[in-house]
């Protein structure tokens, strides 16, 4: 398939198409003429709406209509609150995988292709669904300073040397003493960058789920956030902070200076140093409210790049570069507007700081010469304070000039302390309890639950469910989520050997299990690394990673690899095949030996002989395992899913108590 897009060209041979070779025709227009639907659905973080209408640009509400219709998602749109302005979240997480898969076939099916290349479209659907959308698609076919506390030394040392600086500089300052102030504290900056970083991804990774649920935490903007929050922090606390030790002290030296030889005629002086530095502020404070409007605007723009980078195969198959490139551009001119209309009230604040120092200049000199011929000063002493006041009036003229970077480093610290602050809802910390005789008995009482973005649609409803150790039952995905304690129930209970889940200690907990999902989730790293991934903690042995390997049915696979279990995966393993990468993840399950496994769906994305073995050589070696398993069916129904499969040798425990799924 990706052949046939032209992702990557044949080291031999060729590809026909009409019998013309496919390389002849031009590379848009045949993109533009393919629909393509991915095992993998990838939808971007915007509405339904618009995610359909990617795949033809010029598409009506009709149209979009029509393709959802075509491919069974406009009953459960119509469902939804916002219908077809419902916000999908990034990369479709609000959605389950049968609705995405089903969006994204809607998409491939609005712009009407020629040719259609499905890869296991259906493998997320459900039985009517998919015999439903499967017969739709043949139809289409045919037609801050805190946190510098660690450099508090070289900090100190950076201020004597600049105050030493400020004091000469009168008379001629020293440069040696500048070139140290300088370098040490460019040194503190780059350490206290380095840690703002740490400091803030740890506390990114640390927040419950439902944070990342919210628009305006995802991907694209925490990245953002991540780069150029503590850059602008260190572009006001690196040598920035010398700089305004310098300024004091000159200032200061100044005066002293200035008084000694004219107090009079320093006074004049004096009264003008109030309507710089109140310029300045002022200044600064502007720019730190529009910095944290711009930013807002800035992470949008860095979510849609990142979004686009990420999916560039659904990029190229859909031919959006130009419409991303437009929506880019449209998110980067808001705050170019906004820096247009602004600019004339910060060359205002500035002139007027700046034009401050010629007024205090002229007032002095003009004072000055009174003074002389009144016999009151002399001429060399009139020079004195004029040349001291001078270089102090220069010093708050360059406060005011380094305005726009403070103004920015004070909001951007503002953002990364309220991300420091932020206590997650969902703690990880070593509070709990740590269960010794722990069999994997699961129970939900009375469990309710809505997703913060959507609270007023429930997901569960007075839900009760047991699972008993060495039973498989069917669930959905959302309970999935709550047994793993990524989002905390509105009320009712969820049981881990008669002990509330809320009571136990999360990181202890989630150690005790795993999960296979449906959409894989590789790292940019070795097939081995990968693998051993599953039980980090401790050192896992390449006997180990081979032993489960073998387990998921993927050793022998790997073995064939030139590089075998050292091969690289690529990009969220874009370098396998969607049975490849499921098995793989199986094996990284398996390393765990946890108490309970987690399968929600975990076998869509292998044929039917991978699905058998897995089934006997994976789970149902594994008798001590609890398992939870959301087959490829949508609710009740999962006699296809392993039932026939694997018959008397599994036991399914369903208990359900006036209880009701939706979504």
């Amino acid at each position: 398939m990706q052949l046939l897009q032209q992702f990557y060209k044949p080291t031999s041979g060729q590809i026909l198409l009409d019998d013309q070779p496919i390389e002849y025709f031009d590379l848009q227009l045949l993109r533009q003429k393919i629909g393509v639907v991915n095992q993998e659905p990838v939808l971007f973080s915007t509405t339904i709406l618009k995610n359909i209408q990617y795949g033809q640009s010029n598409a009506t509400f009709a149209d979009i209509q029509e393709a959802a219709m075509v491919a069974n998602a406009h009953n459960f749109i119509m469902s939804l609150p916002d219908k077809y302005d419902t916000i999908v979240g990034e990369r479709g997480a609000q959605l389950s995988g049968g609705e995405r898969q089903r969006i994204v076939i809607a998409r491939a099916l609005v712009r009407k292709p020629i040719l259609l290349l499905l890869d296991e479209a259906s493998s997320a659907l459900d039985n009517q669904s998919e015999k439903t959308v499967q017969q739709a698609l043949e139809k289409a076919s045919k037609a801050i300073l805190k946190l510098n506390r660690p450099e508090l030394l070289l900090i100190i040392i950076g201020a004597f040397t600049s105050i030493f600086n400020g004091g000469l500089e009168p008379a001629s300052s020293i440069l040696l003493s500048e070139i140290i102030g300088n370098f040490i504290f460019a040194c503190s900056g780059e350490a206290l960058t380095k840690r703002l970083r740490a400091k803030a991804f740890r506390a990114i990774l640390r927040q419950e789920i439902a944070w990342f649920d919210h628009p305006n935490n995802n991907t694209g903007a925490l990245c953002t956030r991540l780069s150029n929050d503590a850059t602008m922090i260190q572009g006001a606390a690196g040598a920035r902070i010398g700089t305004v030790f310098s300024i004091f002290a000159n200032l200061g030296v100044g005066m002293i200076i200035s008084f000694i030889f004219g107090w009079k005629l320093s006074l004049v002086a004096l009264a003008f140093i109030p309507f710089m530095v109140v310029g300045g502020f002022l200044h600064s404070y502007l720019i730190e409210g529009y910095s944290n409007r711009d930013s807002k605007a800035f992470e949008r723009a860095g979510s849609l790049a990142f979004q686009a980078f990420q999916n560039i195969r659904t990029v190229r198959q859909l031919v959006m570069e130009t419409q991303l490139i437009n929506d880019y551009c449209h998110l980067l001119d808001i705050p170019y507007r906004s820096s247009i209309r602004r600019v004339y009230i910060f060359g205002l604040i500035y002139s007027f700081t700046a034009s401050t120092t010629f007024f205090s200049m002229a007032a002095v000199f003009s004072y000055g010469g009174m003074l002389v011929e009144q016999n009151v000063m002399s001429f060399k002493n009139v020079m004195i304070v004029v040349n001291s006041m001078i270089f102090g009036a220069q010093s708050v003229g360059h406060h005011a000039a380094m305005a726009p970077d403070y103004g920015k480093a004070v909001s951007a610290a503002r953002r990364m302390l309220e991300l420091f602050a932020r206590e997650p809802k969902i703690s990880i910390d070593s509070h709990g309890l740590k269960l010794k005789d722990f069999t994997g008995d699961l129970q939900l009482r009375a469990v309710n639950f809505a997703y913060a973005t959507r609270p007023c649609v429930p997901i569960l409803n007075n839900f009760n469910l047991d699972i008993k150790s060495g039973a498989s039952g069917n669930g959905k995905s959302t309970i999935l989520h709550l047994l793993e304690r990524f989002y905390d129930i509105q009320s009712g209970s969820v049981l881990i050997g008669s002990k509330d889940l809320r009571d136990v200690n999360l990181n202890w907990w989630r150690s005790q299990i795993a999960i296979v999902t449906q959409e894989p989730t590789l790292f940019n790293v070795s097939i081995a690394e990968n693998i051993a991934y599953g039980d980090l903690p401790r050192h896992v042995t390449m006997d180990e990673i081979i032993e489960a390997a073998k387990r998921a049915n993927i050793h022998y696979f790997i073995q064939q690899l030139p590089q075998a279990y050292d091969t690289c995966v690529g990009s969220r393993g874009d370098q396998l095949s969607g049975g490849q990468k499921q098995r793989i993840a199986i094996g990284r399950v398996l390393i765990r030996n946890p108490k309970v496994i987690l399968l929600d769906e975990a076998t869509s994305a292998l044929d039917s002989e991978n699905e058998k073995a897995n089934c006997k050589r994976s789970i149902d070696s594994c008798n001590n395992w609890s398992y939870i398993d959301r087959c490829s069916t949508s609710s009740i129904d999962y006699t296809r899913c392993r039932f026939d499969m694997c018959s008397s040798q599994w036991k399914y425990c369903r208990k359900w108590n006036s209880s009701s799924i939706t979504g």
